[in-house]
């Protein structure tokens, strides 16, 4: 069945999980990727798939080279990106710090005003709510109004896409072969749509296929959408033992097969409840209903 939270019911249920704020900073400080500069396509996994484009060019206008280093600038911002309170604001966040790239003629091409203007008039209260302001690099003025000089405005979802789920069957391919059935949503990313999960787990298909941990899947299909343990928590994620044994066995795979990028961020330990005597449901292992 749906159910229907607020941003301060959402905050509630996650409150024990950091998210920092959305405090973005503009150095470039990272040398030692291997990503390289010129136009390449875009791997940043808060944009890769869930943009308009796939092809960018770097350095950006504020001087990162690469895109482990835009990475590390985009990842205050993610949660807040997730939440989808506009289409146009991820398309605004990942075109600032990850313009297009066209090659017919070589251009590059940052969001348009109008896509800045939609994203910032639903999503200014939306951040202002959830505690941060909005962030100062994504100016409005000053940006190209021709759609063939910029990242064009996109619809926004309809109502029944950002609809919250509690305790239905787990729809997502990934997930298909794991104990656990039932899931709840939002996650703790305040993801709601189905749609963008899938495409953002998409992102991991390589890792998993390396077979570098028999429990990754678990950790992701727990993450993305947490596990409903019927009348005991609907909202159980994975336990932080399981995360730092998944980590251990997959990031070093991860940085080679993602050119460079740091674990990701969704995916730091910390997040995860302990497993406790205490209050057995505050997390779930894989071995939990054997």
């Amino acid at each position: 069945m749906a159910a229907f939270l607020g941003v301060a019911a959402i905050m509630a249920l996650y409150s024990k999980y950091s998210y920092g704020d959305a405090t973005v900073m503009t150095s470039a400080s990272d040398s030692s990727s291997t990503v390289g500069d010129g136009p390449q396509e875009v791997i940043v996994p808060m944009c890769q798939n869930l943009i308009t484009y796939n092809m960018t060019k770097l350095p950006n206008s504020f001087g990162h080279n690469t895109q482990v280093e835009v990475y590390r600038v985009l990842e205050p911002l993610w949660s807040f990106i997730d939440y989808g309170c506009s289409n146009n604001f991820r398309q605004l966040v990942c075109g600032t710090y990850l313009p297009e790239y066209r090659h017919d003629p070589p251009r590059v091409l940052p969001p348009c005003k109008k896509t800045c203007v939609k994203a910032k008039k639903l999503c200014g209260r939306i951040l202002k709510q959830l505690g941060t302001k909005w962030p100062k690099q994504l100016k409005c003025r000053g940006l190209p109004t021709q759609r063939d000089t910029c990242i064009d405005v996109i619809p926004e979802p309809s109502p029944n896409q950002t609809k919250h789920t509690y305790c239905d069957k787990i729809p997502l391919p990934m997930c298909q072969n794991i104990a656990f059935r039932t899931g709840s949503l939002p996650n703790m990313f305040f993801q709601r749509s189905l749609e963008e999960i899938m495409t953002e787990m998409q992102f991991y298909e390589p890792l998993v296929l390396s077979g570098c941990s028999p429990n990754l899947v678990f950790l992701l299909c727990g993450t993305y959408m947490p596990f409903c343990i019927k009348n005991e928590n609907p909202f159980t994620l994975p336990c932080q033992e399981l995360c730092k044994s998944v980590k251990a066995d997959c990031e070093l795979d991860f940085q080679l097969l993602y050119r460079g990028l740091p674990w990701p961020n969704k995916l730091q330990c910390q997040r995860y409840p302990k497993k406790t005597n205490d209050s057995p449901w505050s997390c779930v292992m894989p071995t939990d209903l054997n």
